[in-house]
């Protein structure tokens, strides 16, 4: 019988419901982790680290954008890092429901939000690692050429780049948010209900299965970004080194040589952290290529680690900002320098405003009637 189709499924045969009810039981314990120790391990890394980096990594990517927005002087050349720190703190929005809330709600529920989350976080993913690249190229003109920096990167140039990124990633995974559905697999004999998302009928082939979702997948989203981002990091690395030799004590040249130096760090972190999961869709394609298990162990695990190192790069970059940009640090403390002085103004203005109001008393008036005369005199 064909499990992959929506809606309820109730396996007629109670002859076999022994042994599939075990099989199935069986698919369950390795897909969701039965046993107590797995629940276990599997909440804390769920719930509470990866609930965790979703909450502090959208606080940390909306200082990042709060403190590069604050720069006046550089906010037009951190356009594009101000929209990666947005991106980020999306797809950590998203990633909240997609991982977290499997341990707060019922597996039905969670199941039908997975039918909009999944994509949406697949989408902000893409989104994410072209942008990446994009601030990578956008960094790489103004160190190695200069002089064409400001005919190819305008201001107009870099919004229509960042647009072309949203439009093209969404429809690129625009495939994702139609090709599933929610199924429950009833077990008549034992009443277990099985619920989780399968792929529509249409959406079934091998065309789809192996070259959209496993090639296309692979090479658009890892291939393609991760060399551009290595062969372009290769050769800022060695911008920096040749500018630090000529210009050791220029003020500017040092700023500049920061900026870079930040941006090779976060290129870094971002390579080793998406590392992973290319791997592992890779092994994926071949095993589903060939018919053959390159693996014997369970692939969850490595899936959770990867999913981690990609939450991870999405939370880190405001740490690197603090820790190796000096002028990110000095706007920083400037912008909360500015806030909380702001703030104790106007406490103290709403507190001891016009003091002689506060504690002037208003007495009433004291009307004296005219009294008559006595000898031309008034009393």
């Amino acid at each position: 019988m064909d499990g992959n189709v929506c809606g309820y499924v109730v396996f007629p045969s109670l002859d076999n419901c022994s042994s599939l009810n075990m099989s199935l039981l069986k698919v369950n314990v390795g897909a969701t982790g039965s046993d107590a120790s797995k629940l276990a391990q599997n909440k804390i890394i769920g719930l509470y680290v990866m609930g965790s980096l979703c909450v502090f990594g959208i606080v940390g990517n909306v200082l990042s954008l709060l403190g590069l927005h604050h720069d006046k002087e550089r906010r037009e050349a951190s356009f594009l890092l101000q929209c990666l720190a947005v991106i980020d703190g999306l797809y950590l929005f998203t990633a909240f429901f997609r991982y977290p809330l499997k341990h707060l709600v019922d597996a039905p529920t969670y199941e039908y939000i997975q039918l909009g989350a999944f994509p949406m976080l697949k989408s902000f993913q893409t989104i994410c690692i072209w942008t990446m690249v994009l601030v990578t190229i956008d960094r790489y003109i103004h160190v190695c050429f200069p002089l064409r920096a400001q005919i190819l990167l305008t201001k107009r140039s870099k919004r229509l780049w960042v647009i072309t990124i949203l439009v093209a990633s969404f429809i690129y995974n625009l495939p994702r948010f139609f090709d599933s559905c929610i199924s429950h697999f009833v077990l008549p004999c034992t009443e277990i209900d099985i619920v989780g998302m399968v792929f529509r009928p249409q959406f079934k082939h091998k065309a789809y299965s192996f070259i959209y979702r496993q090639v296309l997948y692979i090479l658009l989203l890892y291939v393609a970004p991760q060399a551009i981002l290595i062969f372009m990091n290769c050769n800022l690395i060695r911008a920096i080194r040749r500018s630090r030799k000529r210009h050791a004590s220029h003020q500017d040249s040092s700023n500049d040589s920061n900026s870079t130096v930040v941006l090779v760090i976060i290129v870094i972190v971002f390579i080793v952290c998406e590392a992973p999961e290319p791997v592992i869709h890779s092994i994926s394609a071949v095993e589903y290529a060939f018919h053959i298990e390159v693996f014997t162990f369970d692939f969850i695990a490595l899936y959770t680690i990867s999913d981690l190192l990609m939450l991870v790069n999405s939370s880190i970059n405001f740490f690197i900002y603090v820790i190796f940009g000096r002028r990110f640090r000095e706007t920083l403390k400037g912008m909360f320098r500015e806030n909380f002085t702001s703030a104790t103004s106007r406490f103290n203005r709403s507190s001891f405003a016009d003091p002689t109001k506060a504690t002037r008393q208003s007495y009433p008036r004291v009307h004296f009637t005219p009294q008559p005369a006595f000898d031309g005199v008034k009393v």
